[in-house]
């Protein structure tokens, strides 16, 4: 008998009174009207909807072919109908999806479990072992994953947590991502597994949480024994501007801050990634260079000292700017300097000022460009609204530039 895996994710459902996300915490500052329409903004389900079923479900189906898998989709009866529809079609694909529609409060950890009891019954598995794993709709699993977990769901496991904490993270970028990077995170929600038995009298299910524990994916080895292996990878999370995390009071550059945090992380390879998540491997780029749409921004190769170089633009949305230097100059000296159609307001400005840019005059804005060893990576993100005519790259050194290449981050659908 194969193992049963149980998967759930609970697909954008309608949980204004939960403190667990910042939308919905005393300081999100969202009415319920203001949380429904920040939830069901097609941007953001559109997003989500894609990386569901366009990549984590083809992951999923391909880890699953030695086991017996059921992925439980719990979604509110106020999600919007064409987001309902994709899901249906989806379970015409895969066929082990299940839609779950409910008005209950849908539980972080496990899906409605007079839901699984049928399924157990159903499947005759009254006394098997089984196990139970999370996933959010914007992240997904390695195609090993049940063959490493499947050692795990035993009976002298019942009770235990198991964690693949080696993850990868790259940006949303038009309809793929760029910049990968490899990171730990011990307990991670995404793939975390509970390792459970089914009562021979079909009742109980042991190995789940009692209401005296610790609540939280992360507190879990307060209450369970928690299995770490982080020896390959073990999910993938994408970073994207619709996010929970991503809210903010702040004016500040979503863009300009994750490709920051991105390039002070190590890289992940192409061959990381295409081992361990092969559906995506063909649209994650390490620069602007492969992105739809990009630009070269100089002919020949460029020298920087002195007047620079002058390039006359007419970027309305976020830009990935990549490129390589002929030498790397002694110290930070290569500054990047913008030029707005027209004078910006306090909010472009104060926006501006948190992607680190100073005011030069009126509507020119400057700091030094992000780059490190040989090669260029950095942000040209207008605030909303505003418009970059123009950049600057100068240097006080003998620098030269040899490509320089800019490329759109979202696609014109998006941007619009």
């Amino acid at each position: 008998m194969s193992t049963l895996f149980i998967g759930y994710t609970r697909f954008s459902v309608h949980q204004y009174e939960s403190g667990s996300f910042k939308a919905t915490s005393a300081a999100g500052g969202f009415s319920e009207a203001e949380y429904t329409d920040w939830l069901y903004a097609p941007d953001r389900l559109d997003t989500r909807t894609a990386i569901f079923i366009e990549e984590s479900l083809p992951q999923l189906e391909q880890a699953s072919q030695k086991f017996d898998l059921v992925h439980i989709v719990a979604i509110s009866p106020s999600l919007p109908e064409k987001y309902k529809t994709a899901l249906q079609q989806a379970r015409t694909r895969y066929p082990f999806l299940r839609i779950h529609e409910t008005k209950q409060r849908a539980a972080p950890s496990h899906p409605n479990l007079q839901l699984v009891k049928t399924m157990l019954t159903k499947r005759g598995l009254a006394g098997q072992v089984f196990g139970m794993y999370r996933l959010d709709d914007d992240d997904l699993l390695p195609i090993d994953y049940f063959d490493r977990m499947t050692q795990y769901v035993t009976d002298e496991h019942v009770g235990y947590r198991v964690s693949l904490p080696q993850g990868i993270g790259a940006i949303r970028a038009q309809n793929g991502y760029v910049l990968p990077w490899t990171f730990y995170e011990a307990k991670s929600s995404a793939g975390f597994l509970t390792v459970h038995r089914f009562s021979p009298d079909g009742q109980k299910i042991y190995g789940l949480e009692a209401r005296h524990h610790l609540k939280g994916h992360h507190k879990a080895d307060r209450n369970f024994p928690v299995i770490l292996d982080g020896r390959q990878p073990g999910f993938f999370r994408a970073r994207h501007q619709t996010q929970d995390s991503t809210l903010t009071t702040s004016a500040g550059a979503f863009f300009t801050r994750v490709v920051e945090q991105a390039t002070a992380r190590a890289a992940a390879t192409q061959d990381d990634v295409a081992s361990s998540f092969p559906h995506i491997a063909e649209r994650i780029f390490d620069s602007a260079r492969p992105l739809p749409g990009q630009e070269s921004l100089i002919g020949d190769p460029t020298l920087l000292k002195g007047g620079g170089i002058a390039i006359t633009c007419d970027y309305r949305h976020p830009m990935l700017l990549s490129g390589t230097l002929e030498s790397a100059p002694a110290s930070s000296t290569i500054r990047l300097r913008l030029t707005l159609e027209e004078s910006p307001d306090e909010k472009a400005v104060e926006f501006l000022r948190e992607a680190g840019f100073t005011r030069d005059d009126q509507s020119r804005f400057e700091r030094p460009l992000r780059w490190a060893g040989h090669q260029i990576t950095d942000v040209l993100e207008p605030a909303p609204g505003a418009i970059i005519t123009g950049l600057e790259l100068s240097s006080s050194e003998d620098v030269t530039l040899a490509s320089l290449f800019a490329a759109p981050l979202k696609t014109d659908r998006e941007a619009s």
